[in-house]
């Protein structure tokens, strides 16, 4: 069988990437990569590249939440990603941070099982708020927190383009 790589952490434009869904589609054509548009809170390009049909994408968002951690959120099709768009992160956005939002991380990810997705924890060991270590220090009377986020994860993303390489090297040592 023949092998497709797919990139499953990807911005556009309507985040804080420089492609457009257009110039990220037509990489993927070149290349014969598909690809998961997962931009911070924010789902308008997914949907857009689910409908046009022309590559191989998983509808997508990364969401952040009121503790800082981000999670990439997958759905089957682009119609379940629009309503966990609205009911678990369009409520909750804030106008003046696009990576965060006021969600509690447990009501994410609770929302997001519920609804069918595939969730992975996004670049663990991130700077500040986004680190699992950050987490771990600021809940000194829930220590607990850790274990139940990575209870409720099916995944732990283990290589990021966007942070430094010990960064990924202690995530994939991890667990």
């Amino acid at each position: 069988a023949d092998l497709m790589f797919i990139d499953l952490h990807t911005h556009s434009h309507y985040s804080d990437g420089l492609p457009s869904v257009s110039q990220i589609e037509e990489h993927c054509l070149r290349t014969g990569m598909g690809v998961s548009l997962t931009d911070h809170n924010q789902i308008r390009g997914s949907v857009i590249l689910s409908q046009r049909e022309r590559i191989s994408c998983l509808p997508g968002i990364e969401v952040g939440t009121r503790e800082g951690l981000e999670f990439l959120v997958y759905f089957p099709d682009a119609g379940r990603l629009e309503d966990y768009y609205v009911h678990a992160v369009e409520p909750y956005l804030l106008s003046r941070f696009l990576v965060r939002s006021h969600i509690p991380t447990m009501e994410c990810l609770d929302i997001a099982r519920d609804m069918g997705a595939y969730i992975s924890l996004a670049h663990p060991f991130a700077f500040g708020r986004k680190s699992l270590d950050f987490q771990d220090r600021s809940r000194k009377t829930c220590e607990s927190f850790v274990e139940d986020v990575v209870s409720r994860v099916d995944a732990i993303e283990l290589f990021n383009g966007g942070v430094p390489a010990k960064v990924n090297r202690r995530a994939a040592s991890y667990l």
